[in-house]
């Protein structure tokens, strides 16, 4: 049996834990109250006071400091919410529609050119002016996006390149175990904000706002129909040759804006002045009558009147 030794607080030597001192004869009770252990209640918790926290967006996104070992959520203050920035999309999406309507009035003759140009300069003000707010934040977004596209791809980089360390021996699978967890956090972590953030410059993209497919289709129908008029309006003299390059602009960012497919329709347009060529080929050698040659270039106009 292992007999237990105190320190005898007389001479300072180690002596069996009995009532007296071996050495010395020194009770030996003090020495076996200095050995034991004090007893330290455990404090009482706390909680934290309540602190105000502030009006931003954790936005995820995980930046490094002193290196990847120590990382912190950046807190970004969004200069106003995603239902500002889509209410800022349908009023843009209101002026650019009542500046259309303006320009079919011009084109059936409904309004005179003054009134016109002064309606017409007053809704591209404010084209211009809440285009310009809107387009800032989209561009925030965007930066934003990149920002963390860029950062997910740099860790996912950092972590493929430990696994192979680790896999040709340079580095301990212990490494690997202890890194893995927190390298994988941040990574998630960059993925659903750059996911987040890419779906919302898909629906930006798509600027129409809530208008359905037929609807965006017979804007582009007026829009290009307006387009077409803008020569006569010129040889009339309702307008400027000025006024028409505005107008020839500002319809062809129209176009631009409500996502209409400027490029398929011209290319669909081009197919349909080869098919008219070709029927009138068709028509002189005699494998149409008249009556047949003009029905189908009829039928080829209309669809060309359509797109």
């Amino acid at each position: 049996m292992t007999q237990d030794f105190v320190t005898c607080k007389e001479c300072g030597k180690a002596t069996p834990n009995t009532t007296y001192c071996i050495f010395c004869g020194a009770s030996i009770q003090k020495a076996r109250e200095a050995a034991a252990p004090t007893y330290q209640p455990r404090p009482q918790y706390t909680p934290p006071a309540e602190v105000s926290t502030p009006d931003f967006e954790v936005d995820g996104l995980l930046r490094q400091e002193g290196g990847y070992d120590r990382f912190v959520l950046a807190q970004t203050r969004e200069p106003y919410s995603d239902s500002e920035l889509t209410q800022r999309l349908d009023e843009l999406r209101r002026y650019w529609v009542m500046q259309i309507k303006l320009c079919e009035l011009l084109v059936r003759g409904d309004v005179t050119g003054r009134v016109f140009t002064k309606v017409y300069d007053e809704y591209g003000v404010e084209i211009e002016r809440i285009g310009k707010d809107a387009g800032r934040r989209i561009g925030e977004i965007r930066k934003r996006h990149e920002e963390r596209t860029q950062e997910m791809n740099h860790l996912k980089d950092e972590y493929e390149e430990l696994r192979v360390r680790v896999a040709v021996g340079e580095r301990s699978e212990k490494e690997l175990l202890t890194r893995s967890p927190g390298l994988l956090e941040r990574i998630n972590a960059l993925t659903d904000e750059s996911t987040r953030l890419g779906r919302r410059l898909a629906e930006l993209d798509e600027a129409q706002g809530g208008m359905n497919p037929d609807e965006v289709a017979d804007v582009g129908r007026k829009i290009k129909h307006c387009l077409r008029s803008v020569d006569g309006l010129v040889e009339e003299g309702r307008i400027s040759e000025r006024r028409a390059a505005t107008l020839r602009s500002d319809l062809r960012n129209a176009l631009t804006f409500f996502g209409v497919d400027v490029e398929s329709q011209r290319k669909e347009q081009e197919a349909l002045m080869e098919e008219l060529e070709a029927l009138e080929v068709r028509f002189k050698v005699g494998e149409f009558s008249l009556a047949e040659y003009e029905g189908l270039k009829r039928e080829i106009n209309e669809k060309r009147g359509n797109l």
